[in-house]
């Protein structure tokens, strides 16, 4: 006797990620930061990303576009401004200054592989693209939140002078591992810098 054939096997429907994989589009996040960090913005792949995440290509279009749109929402997170948690509200503004200082290293910090700062910084220094995104974050994500408590005068200098001190220890601290800089802790690099990060934010510069 003939035995009667079972339905037929269905196929994986491309773009989709097995139940039981997780959140693919966490894991995509993930994925994205770790090349763009090693690779920059212009050496990174779409393919390479998403075999890292291990999901189909089609679903890293899915959720996100294209690479930009990748880049753009895998550094978003990266660029947020410090949270109510991070630096409270209360407290003197030297204080508030200082917890700024240690939001952000303490956010980007890392050693040993690599870090969303080292992606942002690769791949805004050697790709114009890249440092294009980056500008357009940092004006709609830090810039606001900046700018919201600082005096009035040239409010666009304050910020970019608040971005360069953030940005170039960090680029010292983490990157070019230059000392003391490296191996200091979060809060001593916050009470090391703050005082000029309270300047830029509190006084006018004209």
């Amino acid at each position: 006797m003939v035995p009667t054939p079972g339905p037929p096997a269905r196929r994986a429907r491309r773009g989709r990620r097995p139940k039981g994989r997780g959140d693919a589009r966490e894991d995509i996040l993930r994925a994205a930061l770790h090349e763009f960090a090693r690779r920059g913005y212009e050496g990174a792949s779409v393919r390479e990303i998403s075999r890292g995440a291990r999901v189909d290509p089609a679903l890293v279009y899915h959720y996100f576009g294209d690479k930009e749109g990748l880049f753009v929402e895998s550094m978003r997170a990266q660029m947020h401004p410090p949270s109510e948690g991070e630096v409270p509200a209360k407290g003197s503004r030297s204080e508030r200054a200082e917890r700024v200082v240690r939001a952000f290293l303490d956010r980007w910090g890392g050693r040993g592989e690599p870090t969303p700062l080292l992606a942002l910084m690769r791949s805004a220094s050697s790709d114009p693209e890249a440092a294009a995104l980056v500008r357009d974050l940092f004006a709609r994500q830090i810039v606001p939140w900046a700018a919201a408590s600082l005096p009035s005068g040239d409010i666009d200098r304050s910020v970019a002078l608040i971005g360069s001190t953030l940005f170039g220890v960090a680029f010292l601290r983490y990157i070019v591992r230059l000392e003391p800089l490296a191996s200091a802790s979060a809060e001593d690099l916050g009470r090391w810098i703050g005082p000029a990060l309270l300047r830029y934010m509190t006084e006018s510069l004209d």
